[in-house]
């Protein structure tokens, strides 16, 4: 995650066997690290307090310096489950700035201009491509999909109502709400994608997994986000 203020640049990330803060290699160790990311991945409050334990008693002087970050801002288990987002990473900004870097060594004119000009065409780019698509659900999350129907192999499910139902999965039960799309590990709240525990439940009931992806997910409310275009900018000439 990278924070810009005044000019001044301000990390924390993990870069190799360690994690950086304000600039400075501290708290060294593959295990340090391993917990570290377990505690920014985890999508359920129990998860994280689980992952913060063990970093506490691996170093007190990582775990103070990691609370003092501000973890809320940066895990997955805090953010509001409306965003259907579980992004805790710079990843899509650093793409798209290598999207631009030719455009960056430029003047801001000329820069401005084929920012616009790469965005245009990716905007139509990626709107062409999904029409021909003959899905339900966008290609990227239904692979997302698959993989966590692979999991859903190793889960029993235990019905308790129509739609509520027991989950375990290795010795780790949740409960599931269909009705309300909800699951104790958080995962589907978060994201809108079914984790392996409402898949499991899918199968159990014989119903098509997809039917309980989040709309946000499917393909027509992926090209209304794409009805829009840039219009063309002839030049000054004209």
């Amino acid at each position: 995650m990278l924070f810009h203020f005044s000019g001044r640049k301000l990390s924390i990330e993990i870069v190799q066997d360690t994690y950086l803060l304000t600039g400075k290699k501290k708290n060294k160790g593959e295990d340090l690290k391993e917990v570290y990311w377990r505690a920014v991945r985890s999508y359920c409050v129990a998860d994280y307090n689980e992952a913060i334990k063990e970093m506490t008693t691996l170093s007190s002087d990582a775990i103070e310096d990691f609370l003092k970050q501000n973890p809320k801002g940066f895990t997955r288990c805090f953010p509001s489950n409306q965003t259907k987002c579980d992004v805790i990473v710079s990843n899509m900004a650093e793409t798209f700035n290598g999207y631009i870097i030719h455009a960056r060594s430029k003047h801001i004119i000329n820069m401005l201009e084929d920012i616009r000009v790469l965005v245009m065409t990716r905007l139509n780019d990626k709107k062409t491509k999904m029409l021909h698509e003959d899905v339900i659900v966008c290609p990227r999350i239904q692979l997302k999909l698959d993989k966590e129907k692979q999991r859903a192999y190793h889960c029993e499910v235990f019905p308790s109502s129509f739609n509520v139902f027991q989950v375990n999965h290795h010795n780790n039960d949740v409960s599931v709400d269909l009705l309300n799309k909800t699951c104790t590990c958080k995962k589907w709240d978060l994201t809108g994608i079914q984790c392996k525990h409402v898949c499991a439940v899918a199968g159990f009931l014989r119903r098509n997994a997809k039917e309980f992806v989040d709309e946000c997910c499917h393909k027509d409310k992926y090209m209304k986000s794409y009805e829009f275009s840039i219009p063309p900018l002839p030049d000054k000439k004209y």
